[in-house]
């Protein structure tokens, strides 16, 4: 499959042979096409696979590929092979090949002029944008991970997969396991006018699975500690007001909870110590769509 990146859309083609090829076809964002999902965030169009191949492009010059350790040493082309060793990495196979691994083959056809124009009223306001957007991708895309609950109990779990999962209880968002093992559980109650929305009432952090050790943040922004109401947060959490809509808790062991007030959003983040350590409702966080609820 060839696929051509534009800012306002992706077309794809599948070749049934040489010379008899199907005519492209344009995909709006967000999408999904076999194993591979679209989406935009912000100028920037993000490509994730379950076979352990992430792409970001910023719509104009700046592209951003990941792949998981299970393609060491198998790649080959201008990103090098690899294989950990950089004095090798300008040993070519093709110099028309961006990145190629296995039966996959993944080609930039064609980069879009166009670059959201709204922004381009200065070179200052350019410079800057693309800045900030380039340290927010990599924070974001590449050193952690996000998982999210929104609106009426839709999720996406930490490799990017969606689902809604509509109930009225105590679920586990989170589980981590290993060092600096932690528990995060969501209560769900009814609100709206005639109680017929899903709210998030609470989120629970618990430490080391000791129930002396937990923190809950509240709708309309209350913190409880407790049972143990002497249990010193301070050095491992830290919590505060990050707007008048946001609380927010951040760990020193790469756990980050944003958690709105009003109940209807929730966002964890996770960085990359903890891939393949992750079970419950945000998965397994280990770059498969596929086995997030096994």
């Amino acid at each position: 499959m060839i696929l051509n990146l534009r800012s306002s859309c992706i077309s794809a083609i599948t070749p049934k042979s040489d010379l008899d090829m199907e005519p492209t076809k344009r995909l709006m964002l967000p999408q999904t096409v076999g194993n591979v999902f679209f989406e935009r965030l912000a100028d920037y169009i993000l490509v994730k696979t379950t076979f352990g191949f992430s792409l970001a492009w910023d719509g104009n010059s700046g592209i951003y590929i990941k792949l998981t350790e299970d393609h060491h040493g198998k790649p080959c082309g201008l990103c090098g092979n690899f294989n950990g060793d950089k004095y090798d990495d300008l040993i070519l196979q093709n110099m028309f090949v961006l990145v190629a691994f296995g039966t996959v083959l993944i080609m930039i056809a064609q980069v879009a002029h166009i670059y959201n124009e709204l922004l381009r009223q200065t070179e200052i306001i350019r410079t800057a944008i693309h800045y900030y957007l380039s340290e927010y991708l990599y924070l974001t895309f590449f050193s952690q991970a996000e998982c999210s609950v929104t609106g009426n109990s839709h999720f996406t779990t930490f490799d990017g997969r969606h689902f809604t999962f509509l109930g009225i209880c105590q679920y586990i968002l989170v589980k981590g396991t290993g060092k600096n093992k932690f528990t995060i559980t969501l209560q769900k109650t009814p609100c709206g006018h005639n109680f017929d929305h899903a709210c998030i009432e609470s989120v629970t952090l618990v430490l080391e699975d000791d129930v002396n050790k937990q923190v809950t943040l509240t709708r309309y922004g209350q913190v409880q500690m407790g049972p143990n109401q002497g249990f010193n947060i301070n050095g491992a959490i830290e919590i505060r007001n990050i707007s008048s809509l946001f609380v927010q808790l951040k760990t020193n062991f790469g756990l980050k909870i944003l958690f709105a007030k009003d109940g209807e959003r929730i966002y964890v983040q996770v960085d990359i110590n903890w891939k393949r350590r992750t079970l419950g409702l945000c998965g397994t966080y280990n770059g498969n769509l596929r086995d997030d609820f096994l």
